[in-house]
């Protein structure tokens, strides 16, 4: 079986006398249970409105296992459908060198072709007294991106998408989605919290300990919902042509004051950021 985005998620059934629940506080609509298969670990109970069929499951997320437990089968079928219409956000497709390379040329770019630093749509930080380096998008309409890289190769994406059915502003209770940070190593979880971060300002987050491969928290959203990782995402992996295509349009004539050459010369370059 596969969730949304073809994670292979791998299901069995055992009887219920094979498994004893924990003392879980039993939700009571499936859109809970859907929930609750964010927490790693975690044993579910599932029942339906009626009461008469039920359900408990464990999931271990770093494996992608789903155990089911079986009370009554009519319920299986509800439960493990459901599971079909979940996905994973979006990760980035470029180590984490790679995306603070791309963030600095983009923030160059943007320096010279918008000389108020407040109307800039990119900024890149690389002077904080806590030698954390920070790199921002933000295009004036309510989405932004705070991406912090660390002196030991370490790295921190959140992004939020104002208008995402994922965003704390569009739930009921006004949280953070369930599962966001969970995971999140305890040195990285300060730059979370951070000011500049807007920690509760979130949609998708996800950070790199290696600089190569990339985590995120025990979240999966429902498939029809868009978390804004995928279109944000590219706004901050942009290559030079893929930059000039956007800054064109971004721009318009005010563009020319760079042109293309000078994108070209900016991403050739390397190292520091220089406002």
């Amino acid at each position: 079986m596969q969730i949304g985005a073809g994670r292979d998620v791998h299901v069995s059934t055992i009887s219920e006398a094979e498994f004893e629940p924990d003392s879980t506080v039993p939700p009571d609509r499936v859109i809970a249970f859907k929930h609750r298969l964010n927490m790693r670990g975690q044993r579910s109970y599932v029942q339906n409105e009626a009461g008469r069929s039920a359900i408990f499951c464990l999931v271990e997320h770093d494996c992608d296992t789903l155990v089911c437990i079986v009370r009554r089968d009519p319920f299986l079928a509800t439960a493990v459908k459901a599971l079909q219409d979940f996905k994973y956000m979006s990760i980035p497709t470029l180590s984490a060198a790679q995306l603070k390379h791309a963030l600095q040329c983009a923030a160059r770019c943007d320096g010279k072709l918008t000389p108020e630093e407040w109307l800039r749509v990119f900024r890149y930080e690389d002077t904080r007294s806590d030698a954390i380096e920070m790199a921002r998008y933000d295009n004036g309409a309510g989405d932004h991106i705070t991406v912090f890289f660390t002196s030991t190769g370490k790295a921190l994406v959140k992004g939020f998408d104002h208008e995402s059915e994922v965003s704390p502003h569009a739930q009921e209770n006004g949280e953070v989605w369930p599962g966001m940070y969970d995971g999140l190593p305890s040195d990285l979880l300060p730059l979370a919290q951070d000011e500049a971060a807007e920690y509760e300002d979130v949609t998708f987050c996800f950070w790199s300990v290696d600089g190569t491969s990339w985590d995120r928290g025990n979240t999966l959203i429902p498939d029809h919902v868009d978390d804004g990782s995928s279109w944000l995402l590219s706004m901050i992996q942009m290559d030079a042509v893929e930059f000039i295509e956007w800054a064109r349009d971004y721009y318009e004539e005010g563009f020319d004051l760079l042109g293309e050459s000078g994108v070209f010369a900016e991403f050739s370059k390397g190292g520091r950021h220089e406002a």
